[in-house]
């Protein structure tokens, strides 16, 4: 293929087979919802890595919201405050890792580490 030809297939890719969103996320690979966590600001869910091997399973009413995400992280660590033993102040605590969003950062720290090896 020569020239222009030779990105046909690509430019095919890209017009017929990327997910259609809407026009703003659809027009752009740049655009803040193809990022992982971020927020969606109108509607406040975040946006969250799947795990394409079990996404017959995945229900989009489902997903985590920023306000209950923030709701759970505050209580998770007004409960590990409350806990006075010396043994947990001493550890690490990632709360993030304990409540809705646990699934899919397990998820995305499986792709990120099967990129790397």
């Amino acid at each position: 293929m020569q020239g222009r030809d030779r990105n046909y297939l690509l430019y095919f890719v890209l017009q017929r087979c990327y997910p259609r969103l809407d026009v703003n996320v659809s027009t752009g690979t740049n655009h803040l919802l193809k990022s992982p966590f971020c927020i969606h600001p109108k509607t406040g869910n975040v946006a969250v890595p799947l795990n394409v091997g079990k996404i017959e399973e995945f229900d989009v009413s489902k997903c985590p919201r920023i306000d209950h995400v923030v709701e759970e992280l505050s209580s998770l660590l007004a409960e590990r405050g409350n806990d006075e033993n010396e043994d947990s102040k001493n550890r690490k605590f990632l709360a993030y890792k304990h409540g809705a969003l646990a699934p899919y950062v397990e998820n995305f720290e499986k792709f990120v580490s099967a990129c790397i090896s």
